[in-house]
């Protein structure tokens, strides 16, 4: 695609192209039924940052966050972001906390026009502003400022928080610091928590555990490679995702599983090609990754939790963030028209598709022709209903796909 069209960010995580022939003429149902549509303010190429509480799906619309009713479309919420520096902020991650009544949302500062549109080659870690909202009313709980990394983990009334080269244990409800915890190193990715342990990845590639509760130190180990995304804790696992490099140059990527309660390496895994920039998703005793292809095509892949050994795989061309959503035993992706692609070097054609947690295959296609300036956001699942942000706009729509038989889910 021309980048002077189409932004790096919005085509990283747009365009998911798919390289399989097979799965190209395979014939599917369009799935999604429209059921709503709403004007948004447009990023410069940027696409919105979206999240869900199950009910409401909440959007970055500039100048504000709004939360609508998932279902109709319906405005409930206004949030505003105050901005105290003179900046336009931009947000990179949304989390909706239901149990605790909190929205987060994380924006990043943009002091000229000209910084609004961001060609992403990595992880990286820019002024931040950490904001708490109340999910009921809409006001501004509390707010947190520094060189923030994406994500933040919450766990058990706390957000855990790495600030300014440090790790931080905040009140969810309050922002009132509980404790923190000195790291070494540079951090251009954000912790995971699970079960009272919470995990971090240095920038070259050392993983540390610290107890949620006071921040003491539990364990160490020093991976190879560079950190590629944040952890993602499930059970008792860890998985850390890093780029490994030879003379200066990427020649692949390693996933390792290490145990939350020791650090030991449970498996490897080393996969061609560079990891995406989105944190793999686990889904019961699966592990969905997306890797970007270099000269041979990436792949969606599923792997076993247990022994990381692979179940299945579908082949795709994917640049930068490419984000799998899993959604009650089905998993959504994008792709781009696959001959359109080949013949043009280009396409308009996208669609989303849903593949079958357990096997991979083909449950359903829903077709999107993208306007000639887009930002388009990864989807939002929920409830037998599904959203996403394209341009200008918002689009809701019900999932009309039998929900598939899982093996349960845990994240």
């Amino acid at each position: 695609m021309p980048w002077a069209k189409r932004s790096g960010l919005a085509f990283a995580l747009a365009c998911l192209v798919l390289h399989s022939d097979p799965l190209q003429a395979q014939p599917a149902p369009d799935p999604l039924r429209p059921a709503w549509r709403l004007a948004v303010e447009e990023f410069t190429g940027n696409p919105h940052a979206v999240a869900t509480d199950g009910a409401a799906l909440f959007f970055d619309d500039f100048f504000r966050i709004v939360g609508v009713d998932l279902a109709s479309g319906r405005r409930a919420r206004r949030l505003v972001k105050r901005d105290e520096q003179g900046c336009e902020d931009e947000t990179v991650f949304l989390q909706a906390d239901r149990t605790g009544g909190r929205l987060f949302a994380l924006t990043v500062c943009h002091p000229r026009e000209e910084d609004m549109t961001r060609l992403v080659s990595g992880p990286r870690v820019e002024q931040a502003s950490l904001r708490a909202f109340s999910l009921r009313t809409g006001k501004l709980a509390w707010m947190k400022q520094g060189r923030i990394p994406a994500p933040v983990a919450l766990e058990a009334g706390r957000l855990l928080v790495i600030c300014d080269g440090e790790l931080l244990a905040l009140d969810a409800a309050n922002g009132k610091e509980r404790w923190r915890a000195h790291l070494t190193g540079e951090f251009a990715v954000g912790p995971a928590a699970y079960a009272g342990s919470v995990f971090v990845l240095s920038e070259e590639g050392t993983a540390r555990a610290f107890a949620a509760e006071d921040g003491k130190p539990l364990w160490e180990q020093k991976l190879s490679g560079r950190a590629r995304c944040a952890p993602v804790a499930a059970a008792d696992r860890v998985l850390f995702s890093r780029l490994v490099e030879r003379d200066g140059k990427p020649s692949g990527s390693e996933m390792s599983c290490l145990s939350g309660d020791d650090g030991r390496t449970l498996w490897n895994l080393d996969l061609p090609g560079e990891l995406a920039f989105h944190r793999p998703v686990v889904s019961g005793k699966r592990v969905f990754l997306v890797t970007a292809g270099d000269e041979s095509p990436g792949a969606v892949r599923a792997l076993d939790l247990g022994d990381g050994r692979e179940a299945w795989k579908r082949p795709v061309v994917c640049d930068h963030d490419c984000e799998p959503v899993a959604d009650g035993g089905r998993l959504l992706v994008w792709s781009a028209d696959l001959d359109e692609f080949r013949r043009a070097g280009v396409s308009d054609r996208y669609s989303l598709w849903f593949f079958s947690e357990k096997d991979g295959a083909v449950l359903g296609r829903h077709p999107l022709r993208l306007p000639e300036k887009f930002a388009l956001s990864r989807p939002v699942a929920s409830g037998g209903r599904v959203a996403y942000s394209i341009g200008e706009e918002v689009r809701g729509f019900l999932l009309r796909l039998p929900v598939p038989r899982s093996r349960g889910q845990s994240h």
